[in-house]
């Protein structure tokens, strides 16, 4: 029971997260965020799988949560 109720919270927080980041109007931007927030990829395993630089993440990472409204 324990581990089920554990599971509705984490699973409400995911959501949470989820909606915060599509505020976002650029799909790269949310896609870049999600993916290392919610999906647990590292800087470098979303530059490669996007075929950017991981410098290229960074300033996209930090220029996205910037415009966050949270």
């Amino acid at each position: 029971r324990k581990a089920y109720a554990q599971r509705t919270v984490c699973d409400r927080l995911f959501e949470e997260i989820d909606n915060a980041l599509r505020q976002l109007e650029s799909n790269r931007d949310y896609c870049v965020l999600r993916k290392h927030y919610l999906d647990c990829l590292t800087w470098e395993q979303i530059a490669d799988e996007m075929h950017y630089s991981v410098r290229r993440v960074y300033a996209i990472r930090r220029k996205s949560v910037e415009r966050l409204r949270l």
